[in-house]
């Protein structure tokens, strides 16, 4: 994924200096499609390695919420980049990326934006990259799915009570704030981080061909293979 980036980052204009305030920060000035979804790309890689770090020290809840930010990513990786591999581009894209590239900050006098553009529903993301698979024989099946994923991850995003009671753990039971290394808790993490390396793929192996880089995307084909495979065996 790290060599991905670099060598995708070479079929896009790059970042341009641009003043804010007193000083300077890169800017895509083109704001291309194609520069959207490689920035995207780049939160992939250090996502997976925050989550694993976290996962390593039993700070498990707290690595999910990490992960839920990467799969989020991945499909807006899959939003973008589906558009533009079918020739799709439509009011949602367009919307998403005025959203994307929309500053907090006015370049010009550094005052903060009141009125930003308006972000576009995870679901709508979520509805067009399902319908779009032809592959997929019942949609809706699969949109529930996604949902129900979301929806058990923002537990652990918004601490809800039934996930806080996972921290409850020991002899005496105790709330274990200094992380569950050491309970099963952490082994299901472990196999579950899995698929999310497989998922991160699949997003970076769509970007590679929405990118017309067809050996680069069979690359990651293999590489999903072989996550698949090591899921099995953990299974």
């Amino acid at each position: 994924m790290d060599r991905a980036v670099e060598y995708l980052g070479q079929f896009v204009p790059p970042p341009q200096d641009v003043g804010l305030m007193d000083g300077i920060v890169p800017r895509h000035i083109e704001k291309l499609p194609l520069q959207a979804v490689l920035q995207k790309l780049t939160r992939i890689p250090t996502g997976l390695r925050s989550a694993s770090l976290l996962g390593n020290a039993g700070f498990c809840q707290e690595g999910i919420c990490i992960l839920r930010i990467v799969d989020e990513i991945g499909e807006d990786v899959l939003f973008l980049s589906i558009g533009l591999i079918k020739n799709d581009w439509t009011d949602l894209h367009r919307s998403y990326l005025e959203y994307f590239f929309d500053e907090d900050f006015d370049l010009t006098s550094g005052q903060a934006v009141a009125d930003r553009a308006p972000q576009v529903p995870r679901k709508k993301i979520r509805a067009y990259i399902t319908n779009s698979n032809s592959r997929t024989k019942d949609p809706s099946s699969q949109i529930f799915a996604a949902k129900v994923v979301h929806r058990m991850d923002s537990g652990y995003v918004h601490a809800s009570s039934p996930h806080i009671m996972d921290m409850y753990r020991g002899d005496p039971p105790a709330f274990q704030t200094k992380g569950l290394a050491g309970f099963p808790i952490q082994e299901d993490y472990e196999l579950r981080i899995n698929s999310y390396y497989y998922r991160a793929c699949t997003s970076y192996a769509i970007a590679c061909k929405a990118f017309g880089q067809e050996e680069v995307f069979q690359s990651f084909r293999d590489l999903m293979k072989i996550y698949t495979d090591i899921c099995d065996l953990l299974e």
